[in-house]
């Protein structure tokens, strides 16, 4: 079995398990060929979905289950 942080996703599938809304998705790839790509069909870890998270805008929905203190070592 995959350990979690080498387990991959979609990130539309990763932000279900955070309790944000991605206002400005400066992490990903937001040309009009590949946005698509980038957030629905690109499978990534749990480690660079919270890296495109630290570098996008997002408002907090509730508590958030993300550190933010990573954002600095990533």
């Amino acid at each position: 079995m995959a350990k979690t942080k080498d387990l991959l996703k979609v990130s539309s599938e990763w932000l279900k398990e955070y309790n944000i809304k991605i206002l400005d998705p400066d992490g990903w790839d937001r040309s009009p060929k590949n946005w698509d790509y980038s957030f629905n069909k690109e499978k990534i870890t749990r480690r660079e979905f919270e890296m495109r998270v630290c570098l996008s805008t997002v408002a907090l929905l509730q508590n958030l289950n993300l550190d933010f203190k990573k954002c600095w070592y990533i």
